[in-house]
């Protein structure tokens, strides 16, 4: 959390109604955009409890709901798509060595550019903790809501000074009447702060004692356990808001109503290098002279800290019709656990066997009535009984479960999945290669919002971490010099080249193999295959199949000689080699034998391949 004091004191508080500073102008603000925010909270609560699909079976018979002997099979389709689409994102997170590219602005070539992307890939990928978990929660909450949000702020306990913290959708509170949440008046990130950390907060001076002793007693009254199905609310936000082209913040807690600090500039990193003229006492005259001084002031934050990553981006700016897998996915959920829970529930029927009095028993005229007892075991009946059961379900209810996977692979643009689990004999071999490359393609597409999430983080950071480098506050490593830093770039994701035009490359290669095998280019292709498909394995592949083609080579070598020592001119057994005719033999089958296997499955070309050995 990001509790850095200006030092700089905030401007005069307008006491003008309707003034975005004034606190009660404030107050109002926000009990109006979270109460609008209500019907938003209850959609992300009712999406986690249909994601989780926790169900209490002995509640539900108890109730009467379910038999005795009947189950609830929860189908977790919404949350298989969720974890069915992670491979890409993290594919295209992990398997680049570096986090982002940059490119003078001024289209110069330096060859130091890979020395500062590592650097700064170093400073963002913190280990303490773990950086890939704030990324983990933005891409889950992404896909489960549609959209998800983290905030990139000025932390000096990081190694390049910059944090990347998750936020979550249902903590951070904004206007959803705009397109952009830039244009949010107010916007506020909740936190569940308990009393140890209140107190610290206070004792450092960045809350108001009086109001934090408040909150503690309010917690203290209201404190209740929580369920599964429900997440408590914030206790205090940390509120941003706009006044004059300008973003303040202070600290609020809805709980009590009272604002625990008060608005001041929110600083984020940035400082700005300044020349002042003072005067300085020269003690070779005893006089004042004026000296130049370089300061660095800092600049006050324009924009709000946060950037969003959506699941999917349309045409609709709607912010309330955003939706993800909980929304999209919730109708075959339902459809899949009906359909298997009345599969189970039918065949554990259909398999106890009940017994009725038999109609020649001479009881045509009895009433019929249904008794429960328990049949005991080695005893026998006092009058004749006719055993029965229920019939098996349908089975037509199992591809209809066959259905509704390949429909939700089809909806969900997993085209790969579906196909291979469409039940027909008319599956092909290029069918399923054509699925897999348009399921590649499709992640390629789907990759691209996490790809301007990544790239507008890289910019934030490296706008801080640049700041800190030119003001002295950051050291660098001896091979990075600080002109590096003066320049202007273009900042990129790498994932874009090293995953998604990889992914590109490969699926190329692959179309192509078949007609270049065979050709002199492809020991070379398959080389550069692998480099693409395994870059951190490629040197062992690639010095294993050298060696070999190295072994390959000496094996024909000492085969030619052998043939060339053991036949005369007519290509017969020399007297001295018929003695071991059935040894030579027995090798040359196996020499045959280990050329035959040649790189990739290709058989080996030579011309200095021998001949039969003739007796």
């Amino acid at each position: 959390m990001d509790t850095t004091s200006p030092t700089t004191a905030p401007r005069p508080l307008d006491s003008q109604a309707g003034n975005t500073l004034d606190v009660n102008a404030l107050r109002q603000l926000f009990d109006r955009i979270n109460a609008d925010f209500s019907v938003q909270l209850a959609t992300i609560q009712e999406s986690r409890r249909i994601r989780n699909s926790r169900v209490n079976v002995e509640s539900l018979r108890e109730q009467k709901k379910l038999q005795p002997d009947e189950t609830y099979i929860a189908v977790r389709v919404i949350d298989e798509n969720i974890v069915r689409d992670m491979p890409a994102y993290l594919s295209y997170l992990k398997q680049s060595a570096r986090i982002a590219i940059f490119k003078p602005m001024d289209g110069s070539t330096d060859p130091r550019m890979p020395r500062l992307e590592s650097w700064f890939t170093s400073q963002i990928c913190y280990c303490d903790p773990a950086w890939e978990i704030d990324y983990l929660q933005l891409i889950d909450g992404a896909l489960c809501h549609g959209e998800d949000f983290v905030e990139v702020v000025y932390d000096v306990s990081k190694p390049g000074h910059v944090a990347v913290n998750h936020v979550g959708v249902d903590r951070l509170l904004y206007d959803l009447n705009y397109d952009d949440i830039q244009q949010s008046p107010l916007v506020a990130r909740g936190y569940r702060l308990g009393p140890i950390e209140l107190r610290q907060y206070a004792d450092k001076g960045l809350f108001k004692p009086e109001a934090v002793q408040a909150l503690i007693a309010a917690l203290g009254n209201t404190s209740k356990s929580v369920s599964y199905d429900e997440s408590p609310l914030p206790s205090c936000y940390k509120i941003y808001t706009k006044f004059q082209g300008q973003v303040y913040f202070c600290w609020y807690s809805p709980t009590v109503q009272q604002f625990l600090s008060d608005p001041a500039p929110f600083y984020n990193g940035l400082t700005v290098k300044r020349e002042i003229q003072k005067l300085s006492f020269d003690q070779a005259t005893f006089s004042m002279i004026p000296v130049t001084e370089t300061v660095y002031e800092k600049i006050y934050e324009q924009v709000y800290p946060f950037v969003s990553l959506r699941k999917r981006i349309t045409e609709d700016k709607n912010k309330t019709n955003v939706a993800g897998h909980a929304r999209d996915s919730y109708y075959l959920q339902e459809a899949a656990t009906t359909v298997t829970s009345a599969l189970v529930n039918g065949t554990i029927q259909a398999s106890k066997t009940m017994w009725a009095p038999d109609e020649s028993s001479g009881l045509e005229g009895s009433t019929t009535k249904q008794i429960d007892f328990q049949i005991l075991r080695n005893a026998i009946w006092s009058r004749p009984m006719r055993a029965f059961s229920a019939p098996y379900p349908d089975p037509m209810l199992i591809n209809t479960l066959q259905f509704l996977d390949t429909r939700n692979g089809v909806a969900t643009a997993q085209t790969a999945f579906a196909v291979a689990n469409r039940k027909d004999s008319r599956k092909t071999a290029t069918e399923l290669s054509m699925a897999q490359q348009q399921t590649s393609q499709i992640n390629s597409v789907q990759v691209l919002q996490l790809s301007i999430c990544v790239r507008d983080i890289c910019k934030r950071a490296w706008a801080i971490m640049r700041s800190e480098v030119l003001s002295n506050n950051l050291t660098l490593p001896a091979e990075l010099a600080p002109d590096l830093f003066m320049r202007d770039y273009t900042i990129s994701s790498a994932g874009d080249v090293d995953y998604v035009q990889r992914m590109e490359l490969i699926q190329s290669m692959q179309q192509d193999w078949p007609i270049l095998s065979t050709t002199p280019v492809g020991p070379l292709l398959l080389q550069d295959y692998i480099r693409a498909r395994y870059p951190n394995d490629a040197d062992r592949y690639i010095a294993a199949i050298q060696q070999q083609q190295q072994d390959t080579q000496l094996i024909q070598g000492l085969a030619s000689t052998l043939q060339e020592l053991a036949t005369d001119d007519a290509g017969n057994l020399t007297p001295e080699a018929q003695a071991s005719q059935n040894e030579l033999q027995q090798l040359q089958s196996l020499v045959q034998q280990r050329l035959s296997g040649g790189m990739g499955g290709m058989a080996a070309q030579s011309a200095n391949q021998a001949a039969p050995v003739q007796a």
